[in-house]
């Protein structure tokens, strides 16, 4: 699977995520395969907009990863915290001129910012 390593750091997390996403639900679901039992939630597109369905939630999330400066915008006017990754949509540049409060270029960076922000359990034993 391409997002192996992101989705073993994922499934470490104290509280299972849910993902909120522009993208469909279908095509969500399809592209995660055997990993979507990692997220406690999925919400595509079909549920409205990300800035709606964000407002929504009975909780405030503690972070919020995204992949492109419409992620950054709406967590800052929602006053969530967003670690922007760069390996999704958008290029490094047009994500740093957005100012996220971390930015992470690899899995490695993600797992040391979920860590600070002490979101992680125990690494599994395999």
């Amino acid at each position: 699977h391409p997002f192996s390593d992101v989705v073993e750091l994922v499934s470490r997390l104290r509280r299972p995520p849910l993902i909120v996403s522009s993208a469909f639900r279908k095509g969500i679901l399809r592209a995660l395969g055997p990993h979507r039992s990692v997220f406690a939630e999925v919400i595509g597109r079909e549920a409205g907009r990300k800035r709606e369905i964000l407002k929504r939630l009975d909780f405030r999330p503690t972070a919020y990863v995204g992949d492109t400066a419409s992620d950054i915008d709406t967590c800052q006017a929602l006053g969530i915290p967003i670690v922007a990754v760069t390996w999704g949509y958008e290029s490094t540049g047009c994500l740093t001129a957005a100012q996220p409060q971390w930015l992470a270029s690899d899995p490695g960076e993600l797992e040391s910012i979920f860590h600070s922000l002490k979101l992680l359990g125990p690494r599994s034993r395999r």
